[in-house]
């Protein structure tokens, strides 16, 4: 859970700080950064993370001034901002994979507080000048004190207290006591309210503070009979930082504010009658309001506000103030049970609006979301597997044996198993925005050390994606990225030179396309120069001049994606050792992806990279060569047909054939992959001049005719691994279980172009 938790809120404090930067006018975007540290210091606190939390704390106060416009929002501070989190994610880091970074934390707390004290500092010495006319504008102050009174006033509006109450209350003050009101608020999606008021009724025992009163009561709070706030009020000799600087420690609490009171202010709230006992200490006061015994019976009532007010209130806090009590207990025992009825009194308004509330609040519940462990969606997405499977067995047996019954009962159970086969891909897909939240914070971070204004433009980050496809193309989109800012996008002067605007753009896009999922990455830059991609090839040996001549540009822009090759004048830590092209085209070849490049000179490139949906269940075409069955992805297949030997032509050692009029090379997969053929089946496939069977496949641009025995038509397949001694089988990504129980390897396409057995 805090796993999860602190880098979803990582991620949120990333994403709103890169827009506060944009706009730092934007006091929402401090409202969530804020909410997000405070859940994150919450969260680490209650795992005893204490430099996470320590750390947030400190973030938190200068996001308070910021929020509260006490600070202004300055590049200075952004970046010091940034850098904290920059260490908060390495502690995170540190306390999740139990190891020690030796982050000094101490000086990035320096750097915070430098931060808001300078603002501090700059205002003091214009203080200093202002002149002596300017002088009454302290008064200005008085206007924000009456406002606080007057919230105070707002918050104690709803908290009546009996006599007995005040009579503690004026006892404890007497003997030194804080007397406190506190009010914490939750935060909006909170599920589980009554155990966060449970903590910080725990919380504040261990600050030996004792609970007077509560709104609502404490029988409300614990069945959640609140909306997403409530109030305590308490005496003890903790101060307001240490109560605040507690409670917010505890998790999902969205603001605590803590306010120190006296006896008279809750005097103010309640009738007159009780207004003179509060300030008159003499004894003379006390004759006249012979109520006042009346509270003085609350020695036996010790155990009244126990139900009333709060249960967690031990019979502690009313034994600090029992010895002005007990001499007044004696008079009156039967004023308490008009006491008791003003109590629930107190407590009943606010009742109507709490079961508002909280029918509100189950409705929220209503809707709520479970963190399932990948692994489980693994074994239910490999259980479903084992279904589809033996779906197809059960089909090729009602097919084979001709059985009405048995074809009708299978037509629902292939229904119902397709249904759950959907559900449970789509429980594995999540947003491709995980991957695209990173770049924004890279591309600022680049252009700053590089000298360049860039603009990045991200589109459909909401498209899903299979979460295990997820998990791989993180590193290649980082690799495309980094390419973009230090290759592609040029400097402000140059960009000038050329009349463009100084900011480069970088678009970022993701979109459904069939069973696929295409994404783009697009720079407006200089583009690649193929004369100059052509002269570093030659230079290197990659390629002959007259290889080169031959080539068209389209060819020689995808020479970037050889092993080493790079463009880069200088090696940076950016970029320019070339080991990140060709990393990416093999990952997202491995991924049974294809990559793609367009160049314009001068106007900028464009990536695109296609991915399937899911790496687990897939549409495959089924065929036969000798006597083994292989799977070919459907996603690789452009069409089937079929050719006779006279089609076939030799071309520089390579049969081809004319496909519409364009050259096809052929791969005949009985000898690629040296599938045993007998003397029988050798003299009937010579004596087969028609009907060769053909599958056109592609991979990027490429094409290729794949020479089969027999084509047996298209089923879905479930992708088993081959483990670690089969894994590096060439031209094979997998295997699959047919529904006769025999097994079918899967071709990796793409592995075929690019060992070149196809012409260039």
């Amino acid at each position: 859970m805090y796993v999860d938790g602190s880098r979803e809120n990582l991620d949120l404090m990333d994403k709103f700080l890169l827009a506060l930067e944009q706009d730092p006018s934007n006091l929402e975007a401090v409202g969530e950064i804020f909410r997000a540290a405070h859940t994150l210091k919450g969260m680490s606190a209650t795992m005893g993370f204490e430099k996470v939390a320590h750390l947030t704390h400190e973030m938190e106060s200068i996001l308070d001034q910021l929020r509260n416009h006490q600070l202004e929002v300055t590049p200075p501070i952004i970046d010091v901002v940034f850098e904290t989190f920059d260490v908060l994610r390495t502690l995170v880091n540190d306390s999740i994979e139990a190891t020690d970074s030796n982050v000094d934390i101490e000086t990035i707390v320096r750097k915070l507080q430098d931060a808001a004290k300078g603002k501090t500092a700059a205002s003091k010495v214009e203080a200093k000048t202002v002149t002596a006319e300017e002088k009454p504008v302290l008064p200005e102050v008085k206007p924000a004190q009456e406002s606080e009174e007057s919230q105070l006033a707002l918050e104690l509006a709803d908290i009546s207290m009996n006599e007995f109450e005040q009579q503690l209350l004026i006892e404890a003050h007497q003997h030194g006591s804080n007397i406190l009101l506190m009010v914490v608020t939750l935060v909006a999606d909170c599920l589980l309210k009554a155990p966060r008021a449970f903590m910080v009724a725990r919380s504040l025992e261990e600050l030996r503070c004792d609970v007077i009163k509560s709104v609502p009561e404490t029988k409300d709070i614990e069945e959640e009979k609140f909306d997403l706030s409530f109030k305590m009020v308490m005496l003890g000799e903790a101060t307001e930082e240490e109560i605040k600087y507690a409670i917010e420690s505890i998790s999902e609490i969205e603001s605590v504010k803590v306010s120190k009171l006296k006896p008279e202010d809750f005097a103010m709230q309640n009738s007159a009658p009780y207004v003179a006992p509060a300030p008159a200490e003499p004894p003379k006061p006390a004759p006249k309001p012979a109520p006042v015994p009346t509270p003085a019976p609350a020695p036996k009532a010790a155990p009244s506000p126990t139900p009333a007010p709060t249960p967690r209130a031990a019979s502690t806090p009313r034994a600090a103030p029992p010895p002005a009590p007990a001499p007044v207990a004696a008079p009156p025992p039967p004023p308490p049970p008009p006491r008791p009825p003003a109590a629930p009194a107190a407590g009943g308004p606010p009742k109507p609006p709490d079961k508002k509330n909280t029918a509100a609040a189950a409705d929220k519940r209503g809707s709520q979301t479970v963190r399932v462990d990948m692994k489980r969606l693994d074994d239910l997405m490999n259980l479903v597997g084992e279904l589809v499977i033996n779906r197809t067995r059960l089909e090729d047996i009602g097919a084979a044996h001709k059985l009405k019954d048995l074809n009708e009962a299978l037509s629902r159970v292939s229904q119902i198993s397709a249904s759950l086969q959907s559900v449970v891909m789509q429980v594995r897909m999540v947003p491709i925005e995980q991957v695209f939240d990173r770049f924004p914070r890279m591309v600022r971070d680049l252009a700053k050390k590089l000298n360049k204004k860039i603009n990045l433009v991200v589109e459909g980050k909401e498209t899903e994606m299979d979460r295990t496809v997820i998990d791989e193309i993180g590193d290649p989109m980082v690799h495309l990225i980094r390419n973009s800012v230090d290759h592609g996008i040029e400097s402000p002067e140059d960009r000038i030179a050329r009349g463009k605007s100084d900011v480069g753009t970088i678009t970022l896009v993701a979109r459904h396309e069939g069973n696929n999922v295409l994404i783009e990455v697009v720079d407006d830059g200089k583009g690649v120069d193929p004369t100059i991609i052509s002269r570093l090839a030659i230079e290197r040996g990659l390629f002959t001049p007259e290889q080169m001549a031959k080539m068209p540009p389209e060819e020689i822009i995808k020479i970037i994606f050889l092993p080493g090759f790079s463009t880069a004048a200088v090696v940076s830590d950016v970029s320019g050792r070339g080991v990140g092209m060709d990393a990416v085209k093999a990952k997202l070849e491995d991924l049974n992806g294809v990559l793609e490049l367009e160049s314009k000179v001068g106007e900028g490139s464009r990536v695109t990279i296609k991915l399937p949906l899911t790496l687990a269940i897939l549409p495959a075409l089924m065929v036969k060569v000798g006597v083994e069955m292989f799977a070919i992805p459907l996603g690789s297949v452009l069409e089937t047909m079929d050719i006779t030997k006279a089609d076939i032509n030799i071309v520089q050692h390579q049969e081809v054939t004319l496909l519409r009029g364009e050259v096809l090379p052929i791969i005949r997969l009985r000898n690629v992959l040296n599938v045993p053929t007998t003397d029988e089946e050798r003299k009937q496939l010579d004596a087969r001049v028609d009907e060769l069977s053909m599958v056109v496949c592609a991979s990027g641009e490429k094409r290729a005719g794949f020479m089969v025995d027999e084509l047996f038509g298209q089923q879905e397949i479930v992708i088993k691994s081959l483990g670690n001694l089969l894994g590096g089988l060439p031209g094979i990504m997998g295997a699959t279980m047919r529904g006769d129980g025999s097994i079918a390897l899967i071709l990796d396409i793409p592995s075929f172009f690019q060992k070149g057995q196809t012409l260039q």
